[in-house]
């Protein structure tokens, strides 16, 4: 059926998929429920985050993306905006943030940095998990 080294590269890969969503999920405990969350980057990892019992719970889910092809559409009924205008919805209402890019999460944290930076304002808190990823 399987090759026996096949079979033991899929179980290490659920094994490390398992620990890694461990890790994500007791990240996410730390923010308040009580106010926002902004998800920036809506992909395949951003679909795990908002099954995770924290964005479940909270009903105050912001979605950001700089994608054309994402910006407009909606996820569980939220539209995705536009990351230009991130600072200006956090004027409107203050939000934490979840990249949810592990690969391009650095680029993306300091984009975010200097766009509350040019408006006058001190970046909220930003949560983002690329250190999980082994290479």
């Amino acid at each position: 059926m399987f090759d026996q080294g096949v079979r033991v590269a899929i179980e290490d890969y659920i094994h490390h998929s398992n620990e890694i969503m461990s890790h994500v999920s007791a990240t996410l405990e730390g923010l308040p429920t009580d106010k926002p969350i902004a998800l920036f980057g809506v992909g395949q990892f951003s679909f795990k985050l908002l099954k995770t019992e924290v964005f479940k719970k909270n009903e105050h889910i912001l979605l950001f993306d700089n994608g054309i092809a994402a910006i407009g559409k909606k996820v569980n009924g939220v539209t995705i905006l536009p990351g230009k205008d991130m600072v200006d919805a956090y004027k409107r209402q203050s939000f934490s943030i979840v990249i949810s890019s592990l690969i391009h999460e650095m680029p993306i944290r300091q984009g975010i940095e200097k766009r509350f930076a040019e408006a006058g304002l001190d970046a909220p808190q930003i949560v983002g998990f690329s250190g999980l990823v082994r290479h």
